[in-house]
């Protein structure tokens, strides 16, 4: 676990993991694709004929994901290791995925391990000729074996998403989200959040994509404002595995040219 440097420090809080961020997109960028054409499929496709849209939530056969990502924040970092399984229902329309996350919390010297909040998403799919869209719904339980690892709360968040090809290597997508948090005891609402994101994605010979995705916050409990940006790199890694290698972070720091409070994962699917 990189060391947490202290809040009063001007140096960039994560030179190694920024490293190892650009390794991974490296090692994305340079994988052979001869025969790979058809890889596509082995994480979140569209169904029918139309190609993979970034946005689109469907996941289009059973797929097992290994997912770390790291946060550094001013007091604590976080490592969380998630292991997600999805696949579509007998009606190809519809999918589902549950996620088990295990992580490691670092906090002023003060480190905790264990098991976080696990959550289930349900999906529903339609195309339109070169028009995609989505509805999903996310249930989030209160599971962590310790306070510090979870967000002691139940949580709901619905979404919509729309998405479309703007040439044959420019595809964008609109997706909005609601998460709405609450305690389960006392019913009172302890998180509404609404996130319209933005997703462009470029795409390159041999199924590489390179994908921006601008995710504005609006905090309606805390009343306040704040947006980041996920640069994301995928790649398949064979004939039935596909990965991802992100990094977000908040747009406040490009001015003041720092990276906390960001967030670096690499992703592995294995289509079965």
């Amino acid at each position: 676990m990189p060391p947490v440097p202290h809040p009063g420090s001007s140096r960039a809080p994560i030179p190694c993991a920024t490293l190892w961020m650009l390794a991974a997109v490296a090692i994305l960028a340079t994988i052979p694709t001869a025969a790979q054409e058809s890889a596509r499929d082995t994480g979140f496709v569209s169904t029918g004929k139309l190609p993979r849209i970034e946005s689109d939530p469907y996941i289009g056969r059973p797929t097992v994901s290994l997912e770390p990502t790291w946060t550094d924040k001013e007091s604590e970092s976080q490592l969380e290791l998630s292991l997600k399984y999805g696949a579509p229902f007998k009606h190809r329309d519809w999918s589902w995925q549950l996620s088990v996350p295990v992580e490691h919390v670092d906090s002023t010297g003060k480190q905790v391990n264990g098991l976080s909040d696990v959550s289930f998403q349900l999906n529903h799919a339609l195309s339109w000729v070169h028009w995609r869209q989505a509805v999903s719904l996310k249930l989030t339980a209160n599971s962590a074996s310790d306070p510090s690892l979870g967000d002691g709360q139940w949580e709901i968040e619905p979404s919509y998403t729309v998405g479309a090809w703007l040439t044959p290597h420019v595809s964008a997508g609109m997706l909005l989200s609601w998460a709405y948090g609450f305690d389960v005891d006392s019913g009172r609402s302890r998180k509404d959040v609404i996130t319209p994101r933005t997703i462009v994605s470029f795409h390159f010979r041999g199924r590489r994509d390179f994908t921006l995705d601008l995710r504005p916050r609006f905090d309606l409990t805390r009343n306040e404002f704040y947006s980041t940006l996920m640069l994301m790199m995928s790649a398949p890694l064979g004939a039935h595995m596909g990965g991802q290698a992100g990094f977000e972070f908040p747009l406040s720091q490009l001015a003041a040219k720092r990276v906390e409070n960001s967030r670096i994962y690499i992703d592995f699917s294995y289509g079965l």
